[in-house]
């Protein structure tokens, strides 16, 4: 999903699922309307999608339905094994709410977790932490506007667990208690909720799609709902929303994982028959009609907003079910834009380019409202003009001059290796993804299809496809019968809407006078000098890991999986990290992110892609304590493709000013905005402050971005990877003399590099903040009604005791557990709070134990006050058996299926010989966890929650001056 970063977050932050580039644009207004009164007719519409297409579903799937209505999905899958992943969906959100309801379906989603017939409140949690479910990570659910959906990831697929799922979703069902008692907490937190989405980015997504979708219903019914009615609303009124629309017609119940689907299927008949309701479902509302409108332009101004320009055109939304003509029309489409977007990049990483990011996307159904096409551009308050008119010009280029055929080929190529991908790990989807994919295609009206019925259906519209035929398919996905011009500013611009609406209709002449594609070169880094030899090997066997060391230095360690087939990660530990930052100079590692984007001395990152069209590769940096980590994930074909790009990277990485530029002006982007959302703000801020504003941690400043030079990130970072020491992993669908060969080809034949070892730091090299009588004020520039508060206590290093560290996340699980069962009876007025515990593998004697929530600016000490005595009594005494297995087992759950993945293992392997400690923690983690017992959470909390030892700290509306607190 590519729409503009406001509608992007609104998108997400409201709990709207992405919806799919699916659909065709060629249908005619009055057959969308047609299609829609058709569908809300009395006449009885199909069960399945499949039911109305010329589709037909992936065979492996069991469809059912109930007498009462209720539909059911069951898929039999093993990856993680013994896993079972149940969604619970129902066809209504706030869309179905009347002006005086606006916000109830999301508090009945919170409500459903409060308390049933056959559960008491407060229970539901529990009992799914009893049988390893965390919440969040695998118990959750959503409100949009136009589905609602409850999530259990069951870490175990015995019939004891797959019962008290079922039954949990039956009492959601029809057997929710629903009380004013339980509201008064759930008001609150739902109002918490609201004010931690009330953001600058999110009220300009909303504006955009209400003059999108002016005189439609959808803009006006957003799930989180409005302040003045969720502060009054009643269990009634909550309860009046629930008997109207959960009905068992409206809804589907999704079962996937490591089961017998008829031993499922007669679990579900069991549970589930006897859900009839008293009355019919209520009938949905009037959606609105999509009508044509001349342009509409709209500039949306605060201070803590970039500058941006979103280009929409708009359509009505087509109800009717997925066709074979739909999805291979969205192939077609889907090549079009690709090839737009890579000239759109292009444009972005030139000197002196007039936007920094602009990028195309199409949806078949936005809200069920609406479908078009959005081209997104990112630019500067001083460059608007010509970001818009440069944009506009590479739009008009496409669509008049039409694509290149070597554009079109790179794309295919580039579509045709996905498909293959897909296919080849069709038999290792992971259970959860595959559970989401059945909510999306029900969102959407579409047939679910297994990788190798959709590489069909694309190859056969692929082999013959013509730049002249996606261009004619391009054209159409930039017709609109509405078409609206979106701006956002940190201040308004001379001449206001009228100045955008006369840019934008200048740009719609503009043309380049010279759009030839980009010579196609050749990827000119495939011989790096002799092959390295191998001067030592050993495999582990109870990790089943070889490690190999080459001549020239480089550490390898391969472990060969079968977690996703056809899938292989890659990760390259180089240099020293953080270690190699002089703290007294200039920090420019935000700017690490520019030597992907930047590209390579002898291409560029933009021509990179394009002769490497249909390799399956990626590159990603990230800077950690002891290392610069290059990241990449392929395929067996491709590991060849995977290794030469990395090692390129290390050798001759180019920094070119246009992605510099790019960073830098994301950074300038990104910080006011996180300057107005206090919780996320503190969150930022928290590592540095706990670390004595130590620079190699701090978050940057808009100064130190503005000031910093592309000089400063070559000093720090170029030793690091031409000079730094090299391991490797490789982990995934290769063999173990493969990956050695590979490694010797690239890595392996580079010059010599120093013998990795174990690097960590002088003791008390890095000492944590002194504790705080009264907390740090800092402040935000967002609501007043908005604020955060953290703590943190100094603990020990990981490498002092590794019992000491299964301990301590033990510990801040019960802690996290205890806090947010505190906050939300306490105050009402806390959305999310966190416990999370950080102990350095490489600074001696470094570690901490952090709480965070949001809260309102009064209710700052009530948060101290609640940390303090959950403190005080986990030294007191131990936690009971019950609480403390409700921690654990979610933990151990958490493991095993993190265990089943290759990215777990590639960026933890190191050779035991570096670093024996590590290997242990890796060989032995879940023993660890295992090993913990009640006396030892309560030894590590009287050993290190000592309250003399707090930092605290707030983060306040900006206008606050003070805090009082004990």
């Amino acid at each position: 999903m590519r729409f503009s970063g406001h509608l992007k977050s609104l998108l997400r932050n409201l709990l709207l699922i992405s919806v799919a580039i699916s659909a065709t644009l060629d249908a005619s207004i009055t057959q969308a309307i047609e299609s829609r009164a058709a569908a809300s007719a009395d006449t009885k519409p199909a069960i399945w999608p499949q039911d109305s297409s010329d589709l037909k579903p992936d065979p492996a799937i069991k469809f059912g339905v109930l007498a009462n209505g209720m539909r059911f999905v069951i898929m039999h899958n093993n990856t993680p094994t013994n896993n079972v992943s149940l969604r619970f969906r129902f066809d209504t959100g706030s869309i179905q709410e009347s002006n005086a309801q606006q916000g109830i379906a999301h508090v009945l989603e919170h409500m459903a977790f409060r308390g049933s017939k056959h559960v008491p409140d407060g229970e539901v949690d529990k009992s799914l932490q009893r049988i390893g479910l965390q919440f969040g990570a695998d118990t959750n659910a959503f409100t949009s506007n136009t589905q609602t959906v409850y999530k259990f990831d069951l870490p175990n697929a015995s019939d004891e667990n797959v019962d008290i799922g079922l039954m949990l979703m039956r009492e959601i069902a029809s057997e929710l208690n629903i009380t004013d008692e339980a509201l008064k907490t759930e008001r609150g937190v739902v109002l918490s909720e609201l004010r931690l989405r009330d953001t600058a980015e999110q009220r300009a997504g909303k504006e955009e799609l209400a003059v999108m979708m002016s005189g439609m219903r959808a803009p006006t019914r957003w799930a989180i709902g409005k302040a003045e009615i969720l502060e009054k609303v009643d269990a009634q009124t909550v309860r009046s929303y629930y008997e109207a629309y959960y009905h068992p017609e409206r809804a589907t119940l999704i079962v996937v994982g490591d089961i017998d689907p008829e031993a499922i299927t007669k679990k579900i008949e069991t549970k589930f028959s006897d859900w009839k309701p008293a009355t019919r479902s209520a009938a949905d509302p009037d959606f609105g009609v999509f009508t044509p409108m001349p342009i509409q332009t709209r500039i949306f101004v605060d201070p803590s907003l970039p500058t941006s320009i979103s280009l929409d055109w708009a359509d009505a939304y087509d109800p009717s079910a997925r066709t074979r003509a739909m999805e291979q029309e969205d192939v077609i489409r889907k090549i079009g834009l690709d090839a737009l977007n890579m000239r759109f990049e292009q444009a972005a990483l030139s000197d002196d380019a007039p936007f920094t990011n602009a990028e195309a996307d199409y949806t078949s159904n936005l809200l069920r409202s609406a479908r078009g096409t959005s081209v997104s551009i990112s630019t500067t308050p001083e460059k608007w003009h010509d970001g818009l008119n440069a944009a506009q010009r590479i739009i008009n280029d496409a669509l008049s001059k039409g694509l290149h055929q070597d554009e079109v080929d790179r794309a295919i190529a580039n579509f045709q290796t996905g498909l293959q991908n897909a296919v080849t790990g069709s038999n290792t989807r992971r259970t959860p993804s595959l559970a989401d994919g059945f909510v999306f295609a029900l969102e959407n009206n579409e047939v679910f299809l297994n990788p190798q019925q959709k590489a069909d259906i694309a190859q056969a519209v692929l082999k013959n496809l013509t730049a002249e035929n996606v261009t004619a398919t391009l054209r159409q996905t930039f017709s609109g019968t509405r078409t609206v011009v979106f701006m956002t500013s940190a201040k308004p611009i001379e001449g206001g809407e009228a100045a955008l609406a006369d840019s934008y209709k200048q740009a719609l002449h503009e043309v380049s006078s010279n759009s030839d594609a980009q010579s196609i070169k050749t990827w000119p880094y495939t011989h790096f000098g002799k092959a390295g030899k191998v001067v030592k090997q050993q495999t582990l066997k109870d990790i089943d890991t070889t490690f190999v060391r080459f001549k020239n230095g480089v550490s390898l360690a391969v472990k060969h999986t079968n977690f996703t087939a056809g899938q292989i990660e890659v990760n390259v530990r180089v240099g020293n990290g953080k270690l190699g930052i002089d703290k007294n100079k200039p920090n420019a590692s935000f700017l690490l992110n520019s030597l992907v984007s930047g590209g390579l001395d002898k291409i560029d990152s933009t021509t990179m892609q394009q002769v490497l069209a249909g390799k399956t590769y990626r590159l990603d940096a990230s800077l950690a304590e002891d290392h610069v980590a290059l990241r990449g994930t392929t395929t067996p074909e491709n590991i060849d493709t995977q290794l030469q790009v990395i090692t390129a990277y290390l050798l001759e990485p180019a920094f070119r000013n246009g992605a510099v530029e790019q960073l830098r002006n994301f950074w300038s982007f990104q910080i006011p905005q996180l300057e107005s959302q206090p919780l996320y703000n503190l969150s930022s801020h928290v590592p540095g402050l706990i670390r004595n504003d130590d620079p190699r941690w701090t978050f940057p400043t808009l100064e130190q971005v503005k000031s910093a030079k592309i000089d400063d990130l070559k000093t720090w970072l170029l030793p690091q990877l031409k000079e730094g020491a090299i391991q490797v992993s490789i982990v995934g669908d290769i063999s173990v003399q493969r990956a050695i060969a590979i490694t010797a080809a690239t890595l392996g034949a580079l010059p010599a590099r120093p013998t990795p070892h174990l690097k960590t730091s002088a003791p008390n090299e890095l000492k944590f903040t002194a504790a705080t009588a009264s907390p740090v004020v800092l402040h935000h520039t967002g609501g007043k009604d908005q604020a955060a508060a953290a703590i943190a206590w100094p603990v020990n290093d990981r490498r002092s005791s590794l019992n000491e560290v299964a301990d301590m996340q033990v510990l801040s699980a019960i802690m996290r557990s205890r806090l947010i069962d505190a906050m939300r009876p306490r105050t009402g007025s806390s959305y999310t709070a966190n416990v999370g515990y950080d102990g350095s593998w490489v600074f001696t004697g470094f570690g901490s134990l952090q709480a965070i929530s949001d809260i309102k600016p009064e209710h700052t000490q009530v948060f101290f006050d609640e940390v303090n005595t959950i403190i005080e009594d986990l030294r007191s005494k131990p936690v009971s058996a019950d609480e403390f297995s409700r921690a654990q087992k979610p933990m151990l759950a958490g493991i095993d299926k993190s265990r089943q993945t290759n990215a777990f293992f590639a960026q933890l392997l190191v050779a035991p010989d570096v670093d024996p400690l590590l290997s242990e923690w890796i060989r032995k983690l879940p023993e660890y966890i295992k090993a913990v017992t009640p006396q030892r959470v309560q030894a590590v909390a009287q050993k290190y929650l000592i309250q003399d030892k707090e930092w605290k700290a707030v983060m306040m509306p900006q206008e606050t001056l003070s805090v009082e607190t004990k």
